[in-house]
């Protein structure tokens, strides 16, 4: 079970994180500037964005992982990474701490859930 009891999400993003934290019993708070991120003690970037397609640079990303002084959980949606440049991932760097990074095959190439036809 998560059990953050606060989430930051880099937004304007992508609306089922904050529906769900909330319902997991989070307080979740939606900013717009990757430096607000700090004190939550999760955060979220979706990276790159939907629907604004801003991008950050792993090394960005990193700096702010390693700035966090409360550690705690980073989750980076890298749902549509694959149609980006490879500097942007953080899946190289997955053995830092508390870093956690999300990809998906539906997204990028459009495949679709099995369904019945």
């Amino acid at each position: 079970m998560f059990q953050q009891k606060s989430v930051a999400i880099l937004g304007p993003t992508y609306g089922e994180y904050a529906r769900a934290f909330a319902a997991a019993g989070s307080k979740v708070e939606q900013v717009n500037d990757l430096g607000k991120l700090h004190d939550a003690a999760a955060i979220v970037i979706c990276n790159p964005n939907n629907p604004d397609r801003r991008r950050f640079d792993a090394a960005d990303l990193l700096t702010l992982l390693r700035a966090r002084k409360s550690g705690g959980l980073v989750i980076v949606d890298e749902a549509f990474a694959d149609l980006e440049d490879e500097a942007l991932s953080l899946a190289p760097h997955l053995s830092q701490p508390g870093l956690l990074v999300l990809r998906s095959l539906s997204k990028p190439y459009g495949l679709g859930g099995s369904g019945s036809a």
